[in-house]
């Protein structure tokens, strides 16, 4: 359910073809205006929202006359004599390649605004007609709001009021929501995320996709919406309407503690959607003893075993504690077991502060070398043994047919760089459970060779 001209309208469609090309009924007649835009934001939400408004001002119909960006300024570290750059805002990326006129926010000012002025157009010096707002990261005041005749809109990947805040698309995620939405807003002069909504459309959240993949997505069908919205600008404010604050949900700014692994209560599928909500700025990570000493390992490429592609590496999996670690002979990953009969497959690895190994790598330095026998949640006292698992009062293991199946249904998108050594064998045989019949994509292709039929040990 969304709104249009403050109606509630009901769409079943995926991808809502018919709200993308709506008529100029709904939207009203076509906005002459051409409008001087300042656009802020950074990540690549924000950039595929500003990549659409900069194509239409490429366009002889364009709404938008002048583009130009602010975004926060480059970030470096130093390497001995040399500086490196360690951080570059996607959305100023862009503008490099597209030739848009950047503009830095002063790293003192980063998050605050306080001293910062809103620049005039290169063009001409005249003022931005309009401010957009997508994925930027600071507060804006009211003086800089009132420094635009026609205010400030936002462009915030959520239905709002639901998942107000600075990371929506990672909640979707981790809530393993079916789906979402993009909400056009006023920016608010004292709340973030608690303006007036202009427009909503929904987004079916694809599974096993990440947050990188769905801000690009989001960010464009955002771009498309706003377009629509700044060309009948007038009638949409007029229609607009309040967000009710009995339904707000409200999302924080995640760190990488919320990314360490409980084995007593994560779940594989857990695991893989805490992955794909923070690919590739976080990871998840657990701690590993050897000898006696913790030592932070870090999953730098992971993901669910696909159906019967990937059997279980051991015929006693469901007896294993989670954070048991299982590597069978020519196979580039290791399997670990979770709560709830799952298991989750990483194919890449950092421990500590050494370099990146693969699973061949870590198995041979860690699990054979060091007798290592499973992760752990958290410290224990290096003195004495490390203590058993610990299940969580009332937990009931699943059923054999229920874990081997768990993984037949496949994700609508692959996890980059992940491609784990293939692991058949005979389920019948090894376990006495009927396999399903997997659909006819999901097998090999040429590229990928034949997998060698392989049987599960019962340790390694």
């Amino acid at each position: 359910m969304f709104r249009v001209l403050g109606r509630p309208v009901q769409l079943t469609a995926r991808w809502l073809p018919a709200y993308r090309n709506t008529s100029r009924r709904a939207f009203g007649t076509t906005n002459s205006a051409n409008y001087k835009v300042l656009f802020f934001g950074t990540d690549e939400f924000a950039r595929a929202v500003l990549k659409e408004l900069y194509e239409d001002s490429q366009t002889s119909s364009s709404v938008v006359s002048q583009l130009e960006l602010v975004c926060p300024p480059h970030q470096f570290i130093q390497h001995g004599k040399k500086t490196k750059l360690k951080w570059k805002a996607d959305t100023s990326r862009l503008s490099a390649k597209r030739d848009i006129k950047t503009h830095f926010i002063p790293t003192a000012d980063e998050g605050k605004m306080l001293n910062w002025v809103v620049p005039k157009t290169a063009k001409d010096g005249k003022t931005f007609d309009i401010g957009i707002v997508a994925s930027f990261g600071a507060f804006l005041p009211q003086r800089i709001i009132d420094e635009f005749p026609l205010k400030m809109l936002n462009v915030h990947p959520s239905m709002l009021p639901k998942y107000r805040g600075p990371s929506p698309i990672e909640t979707a995620i981790l809530n393993d929501d079916k789906s979402t939405g993009i909400s056009i807003q006023e920016v608010h002069p004292s709340k973030f995320d608690a303006g007036k909504v202009l427009a909503q459309v929904p987004y079916e959240i694809k599974s096993g996709i990440n947050r990188k993949q769905m801000g690009q997505e989001m960010g464009t069908e955002g771009g498309k919406l706003l377009l629509k919205v700044l060309r009948d600008l007038d009638n949409m404010r007029k229609h607009s309407w309040e967000q009710d604050e009995s339904q707000v949900t409200k999302t924080y700014l995640f760190s990488n503690t919320d990314l360490q692994i409980n084995w007593q209560t994560m779940t594989a599928h857990h695991i893989a959607r805490m992955y794909c909500a923070h690919y590739e700025r976080y990871v998840p990570w657990t701690h590993l003893r050897v000898k006696n000493s913790l030592k932070m390992v870090k999953f730098l490429v992971m993901g669910l075993p696909q159906g019967q592609k990937h059997m279980p590496v051991r015929r006693d999996f469901l007896d294993l504690a989670p954070g048991t670690m299982s590597h069978q002979r020519k196979t580039n990953f290791i399997e670990f077991n979770c709560i709830g009969g799952g298991r989750i497959l990483v194919t890449r690895f950092i421990v500590e502060s050494k370099q990146a190994c693969d699973g061949l790598q870590f198995n041979a330095g860690y699990i054979k070398k060091f007798k290592a026998e499973r992760m752990l949640s958290g410290h224990v006292d290096m003195n004495r043994p490390t203590p058993p698992f610990e299940y969580p009062e009332g937990y009931t293991k699943p059923s054999l047919e229920t874990a081997l199946h768990m993984f037949d249904t496949p994700l609508e998108v692959k996890v980059p760089g992940f491609s784990p050594t293939p692991l058949r064998y005979d389920m019948k045989k090894a376990f006495g459970i009927e396999p399903r019949q997997v659909p006819k994509e999901q097998e090999p292709t040429e590229e990928q060779g034949p997998a060698e039929k392989q049987e599960p040990t019962d340790k390694e």
